[in-house]
């Protein structure tokens, strides 16, 4: 039975990884570690033999310090045009967010984040929309 084939927003995607990494200065090893994989895997995702997850996907844009939108260019998936724009650190805190079970602590998180915020977003009463990808 034949292997099967890398998908083309596979590796589109693996290869904007390798480009991004080695503008910031970074070798395949030292990315690979932060990310708690081996290298080979990392050479993998980078060649676009093996799927790279959402989350490991988020945690290689915050490391890089690279709008994950710019991850996606060339894949054929278009975020919306309204979209708003979030910063790797903006997703690593939502991502953690994300794993809070507590909706009181949740809560309170929310309200100490938007206190925090100028008067131009201190009337956020309800978190955003999350965004669609579109195909």
């Amino acid at each position: 039975m034949p292997g099967k084939q890398p998908q083309d927003i596979d590796v589109t995607l693996g290869r904007n990884i390798r480009d991004v990494r080695l503008q910031r200065g970074w070798t395949r090893v030292e990315l690979a570690q932060a990310l708690g994989i081996t290298a080979h895997q990392l050479h993998k995702y980078e060649a676009g033999t093996n799927r790279v997850a959402a989350s490991r996907l988020c945690r290689v844009a915050m490391l890089l310090d690279v709008d994950l939108r710019m991850l996606f260019d060339g894949t054929g998936v278009v975020v919306g045009q309204d979209a708003p724009t979030f910063s790797a650190e903006s997703l690593a805190v939502a991502m953690a967010y994300e794993h809070v079970r507590s909706d009181h602590l949740r809560q309170a998180i929310r309200q100490f984040l938007v206190g925090l915020c100028d008067d131009r977003v201190a009337g956020i009463a309800e978190p955003p929309q999350p965004l669609a990808l579109v195909p």
